[in-house]
Parts: structure tokens; sequence; C-alpha cells
């Protein structure tokens, strides 16, 4: 399955935001595979090149079969390459490239766990500024979490449980919080073979000290890269299976209705307001509701597409659909938002007018926010344009 069925899949269930985390850990997983593959190519220049030195030293004979080796210094082999004009150690390239392997092999898990999060428990869903695995794994333990998702839980302790997730956990929190694991890079000066290692290193722990032994990377990279790539598909069956329930994806927005008004004769009344139309008495309608624009392009005549847009209004009316110009109530949003690629359904907490307070059209139109933004025609949200101007009527009407 693609991207782009992907997200198809997860917009039919309402959780179409966990798409770019999927996206996310795919691209970490595609990255670690790149490192992967060029500390192999590293270590087989490394071997030929020194083989190659080894085959034009001299030796003589002497007594009781031993041999005197004697070194040319001008074939000494550099070990270097170039990167865009610069000559850089192989040694210190490989190094590198051994730690960013770690890295995105790690960060994968982080963000298959804000997946998890945004697709399974969707309207419960913690701040994803400060979940990552570990966050998420304690959350999936919890019997509401483990019962209502069984299969992300067992994926989550299976992760949790293998050796190969404890290494690459391990590693990374050393090289990133305490000093450097070094790599073990020894050229035999008998021989042609070199036998490039990790250095062993602990690690303390609540149930003691975990020694982590010395690892030839020419089997352990890619043992854990075969890892992380099963545990990723592992994962997006789960995704898949879990998202079915619908379980917490009530309330939730993919469009809004926009009231925009300029006049000539009028200019201090132009404003903009985001609504929606009431379904039912403002004291029944929920108390929260989340918002994200999605638009599902399916005309049939081209191949299926669906964007996201973060959704900017601070404030969303509830409108009286049987009156014009009648609201009953509003929706606050509970948090700032910036320009971001990084989707998120907004959430929005329910007000309900005070007596004795200004009609909320009048609240509306009065309201500084809604001041000097108009709207072109676009896919996100439906548009109400009341103008007696007719190039401005011919400026909006355009796409945006």
């Amino acid at each position: 399955m693609n991207s782009s069925e992907m997200g198809i899949l997860l917009h039919s269930f309402d959780v179409y935001d966990a798409l770019q985390f999927i996206q996310g850990a795919r691209k970490a997983i595609i990255t670690a595979c790149f490192c992967k593959d060029f500390i192999e190519k590293l270590g087989d220049e490394i071997e030929v090149e020194h083989a190659d030195w080894m085959d034009h030293w001299k030796w003589r004979p002497l007594e009781n079969n031993k041999k005197v080796y004697e070194l040319k210094a001008d074939r000494f082999p550099a070990y270097t390459m170039d990167i865009a004009g610069v000559e850089i150690s192989k040694f210190f390239f490989r190094d590198m490239m051994i730690k960013d392997f770690f890295q995105y092999s790690r960060n994968a898990f982080d963000m298959m766990a804000q997946a998890a999060n945004t697709a399974c428990l969707a309207f419960r869903a913690k701040n994803i500024d400060k979940t990552d695995f570990t966050q998420m794994r304690k959350v999936f333990e919890q019997q509401t979490y483990s019962s209502a998702f069984p299969i992300m839980s067992g994926w989550f302790s299976k992760v949790n449980n293998a050796q190969e997730y404890a290494y690459l956990d391990m590693y990374c929190n050393r090289t990133k919080h305490t000093c450097d694991v070094a790599t073990h890079a020894p050229l035999a000066i008998i021989g042609d073979k070199t036998e490039p290692t990790i250095n062993p290193f602990v690690k303390s722990t609540n149930s003691g000290l975990v020694q982590n032994t010395r690892k030839e990377i020419s089997t352990e990279i890619p043992s854990l890269y075969t890892f992380v790539s099963n545990s990723y598909k592992e994962f997006v069956d789960a995704i898949k299976q879990e998202i079915k329930q619908r379980t917490f994806v009530s309330n939730r927005y993919y469009s809004l209705n926009v009231y925009q008004q300029k006049l000539k004769d009028a200019p201090d009344d132009a404003f903009s307001i985001a609504f929606i139309d009431a379904n039912t008495t403002l004291e029944n309608m929920p108390d929260e509701i989340q918002v994200l624009f999605v638009w599902d392009k399916d005309d049939g005549d081209s191949e299926r597409e669906i964007r996201g847009k973060n959704v900017p209004f601070n404030t969303i009316y509830i409108k009286d659909p049987t009156k014009e110009n009648i609201y009953i109530g509003k929706y606050a949003a509970e948090d700032a938002i910036g320009e971001d690629n990084l989707l998120r359904f907004r959430k929005y907490k329910k007000v309900i007018p005070q007596q004795g307070e200004l009609p909320l059209f009048l609240q509306a139109m009065n309201d500084p926010e809604n001041k000097g933004t108009f709207y072109h025609s676009n896919p996100f949200f439906s548009i109400i344009t009341v103008s007696d101007d007719e190039d401005f009527l011919k400026r909006v009407s355009l796409p945006f």
C-alpha cells in the first residue's frame, strides 16, 4: 500500500493526521537503509585498499622460516574519499554513518509511536510535542487502552522486549547524552582481513547494570535493520486493524463555512468569520470538537487525491441553520497555531453566551481577529461572500 492509498484509508476512518507520522517512520527507515548500505560499501573499499597495500610489501626469508617485511612508505594507503571536494577519512565517515544508522532507526520507533497516538487515541491523543515510544508504550500498557487496542498494545510490548530495540535505545541514549560509543577498526598487519566492531559499553538501569558486548559491524547493522524493517511492517498491519474500531473519532470536522462581508459604504463593517451549522440545541452540542481541513478530491476523472491543512481560525461560531446571521454559541480554540507543515486536529471548547452580552454576530463583526482577512475560493471550506464591490467579488472567486 503506497502513501496515497494509506492516506485514503486513514481518512476513511477519520485519522488522516496519522499519515505524516507513518511516512516519517518510513523515511527514517529508508535513510537507515542508505546508511547501512554505505557502511557496507565503505568496509569493502577499506578492505580492498588494505589488501592492495599488502600486495606491495617486500619480504625476505630468515632462519627458522621467519620473514622480515619491508614497507614502502610511498604506497601507504590514504583511506580517504572525496565528498564535495573535501578529502574525508573513510573511518571517520563510516563512524558517522553508524551513528546516523542508529539514530534514524531509533527515530523510526518514535514516529510509529506518534502514529499510534493519533490513529488509535485520536480525540484523546496525547500532546504530540511530548510523545515518544517510551511514553506511548506506557499509555498502551494501561488497562483502558490495552483492552481497546490489544494488537497495538501487543506490538509495543514485543518491540520493547526485543534485545535489538534495547540495544538501539541504549546506543542512542549513550551517544546523545553521555559520550561516544566508539568503533574499533583494526587493520591486520599480517593478512588482509579487517573486522570493525562497535565497542562494548554498559548502561545503568533500574534492574542493574546492562553490559553490551562488542558487536561486529558486518553482522550487527544488517540484523538491526531487519528488526526495524519487520517492526514497521507489523506496525502498519496493526494500525490497519485498530483504526477500524473508530474508538475515539467522534465530533471531528474536516470543513467549515466562512461568511465574509465587504461593503463600499461601510468599510468598518468588513469582516470574515468561520461557522458551523447547529445540528441540535446548543446545550446538546458537544463540549469539544476537533477540526482539521481535509480535501478529498475524487472526481472520477483522475487519481484520487487527499490534502490536509491546519485550521487558522481561533473562533468557530455556531449558526442557527434556520435563520440568517443568527449565532447561538461558539467554539474557542484551546491553543495557538502558527505556520507549520505538521498537521494537527485543532481542539475547540464550547462557549455558551452569557446574558447581557452583545449578539454573537455583532461580537464577530467587531472582533479584531476577523478584520482584514478575506478568503478566495478553495476546497477546504465553503464561502458565503456578501459585497457590492464587483472587483472584490471577482478577486475572491479566483482559486487561492
